[in-house]
C-alpha cells in the first residue's frame, strides 16, 4: 500500500472520506471512530511515514470501511506481517465482522 507519508492517519481518512464523496456531520470525531476500529486511534495525529507494517495494514481497513460498506474483501491481508501482526489483524476483521 502506498499511502501519503507526510498524512497523519486522520487526516488520510478525511481525504479518503472526500474522495469517496462520504461526509458525515462530524468528519474529525468519525475520522477518529474509524481508526478507533482498527486500534489506530492513539496514533490519528502521527505521520503515516512513521507507522510499521502492521500499523500501514490497519490503516488500510480504516480506509476500506470509510462509507461503512456491506461487504469487504481482503486478498492475503496478512502477507508479510509476523505473527503477533497477523493475529492482531485477524481479531480487528473479526470485530469489524461481528459489529454489523
Amino acid at each position: 500500500m502506498d499511502f501519503y507519508r507526510n498524512f497523519t492517519a486522520k487526516d488520510y481518512i478525511k481525504y479518503i472520506m472526500a474522495l469517496k464523496k462520504y461526509s458525515p456531520d462530524n468528519a474529525d470525531e468519525y475520522a477518529l471512530t474509524t481508526l478507533g476500529k482498527v486500534n489506530l486511534r492513539a496514533d490519528a495525529d502521527k505521520k503515516i511515514g512513521a507507522f510499521s507494517g502492521g500499523m500501514k495494514q490497519r490503516l488500510g481497513i480504516a480506509q476500506a470501511i470509510v462509507g461503512e460498506p456491506k461487504v469487504l474483501i481482503f486478498d492475503e491481508p496478512t502477507a508479510g506481517l509476523d505473527a503477533k501482526e497477523r493475529i492482531r489483524f485477524r481479531n480487528v476483521i473479526s470485530s469489524l465482522a461481528t459489529n454489523k
